[in-house]
């Protein structure tokens, strides 16, 4: 499942051979703005490479970011009732094909060794969160963790940089609105994550995704986020936040001087960001790139 979340929040999408990762947000009579799709599978660092970002950062005194730059003591808190809440998660057994638990167990058993009678009643009683626990080898960061290192993620470091530049920094939504968020969408789709899991998918597919958004793969990355429609929690993951986001951020564009920076994932589309500030009045064009 968490694959899902990997390839629908931190993506790219396509949107034609203009399609880029800095657009230019303007409307008469305001400042221009810029939305700025990020990676959170890149580092900071990255920033400097994407054109005209620093010439954007620099004009804007406002910078909007997914969840802000949220303190210690809330992320722990948040992260201590997402745990609780996918603690709650019903047992594997009742979520997984028998085909896919005896692939579970076998993939353990080559993995980590043990005894497939044991492994078997812990399928059926445990449910992924605990089980996670007692099999490190089922979580998806050491499946996909291994040829990816990131020291600080795109977004987060922008916030930081943000704040030491004296920038205003906001979020669209509070930490645990986009866990709780998270928690539904693994407790819908955990077939799937088992599946992807077991096969050795995760860390192709972010090593592919990180790949491709540096090269601006667009279409590429589009492609993996459609294949995902129609999956329970789906529109929440997207398409409900963008409207969200696009009803927050309209206000502020009107004035001008903003910079968003979120998922790739959420940029285009019907309902992307894009589309959505497009239906508002703003004229949206990539930043650099001839029409």
């Amino acid at each position: 499942m968490k694959k899902l979340l990997v390839t629908v929040v931190f993506i790219v999408a396509a949107l034609g051979a203009a399609a880029q990762l800095l657009w230019e947000i303007r409307k008469d009579g305001a400042l221009p703005s810029y939305l700025l799709g990020t990676c959170h599978y890149v580092d900071v660092d990255y920033v400097d490479s994407i054109p005209g970002l620093d010439y954007a950062f620099a004009g804007c005194d406002t910078l909007y970011t997914e969840i802000g730059l949220p303190d210690i003591s809330e992320v722990q808190s948040v992260m201590s009732d997402y745990g609780m809440k996918l603690g709650k998660i019903p047992p594997l057994g009742t979520q997984l094909s028998e085909a896919t638990a005896v692939a579970l167990r076998e993939y353990i058993i080559n993995v980590e060794g043990g005894d497939s009678s044991l492994i078997d009643n812990d399928i059926r009683r445990m449910n992924m969160f605990h089980f996670i626990k007692k099999y490190p080898s089922t979580s998806v960061l050491s499946s996909a963790q291994n040829n990816v290192q990131v020291e600080i993620a795109m977004d987060l470091g922008l916030a930081q940089i943000a704040a030491l530049c004296g920038k205003v920094n906001k979020a669209l939504e509070s930490l645990e609105y986009q866990y709780d968020t998270y928690c539904s969408f693994i407790a819908e789709n955990m077939e799937l994550y088992v599946r992807d899991m077991i096969e050795g998918n995760f860390e192709a597919e972010r090593i592919r995704i990180v790949d491709n958004y540096k090269k601006g793969n667009l279409d590429k990355l589009y492609s993996e986020i459609e294949r995902y429609k129609g999956l329970p929690y789906m529109e929440d993951l997207i398409n409900v936040r963008n409207r969200a986001w696009a009803d927050t951020l309209a206000p502020s564009l009107d004035r001008g001087g903003v910079l968003i920076a979120v998922g790739t994932g959420h940029l285009p589309g019907d309902s992307g960001l894009i589309a959505l500030f497009r239906e508002r009045g703003f004229t949206v064009e990539p930043v650099g790139v001839s029409q």
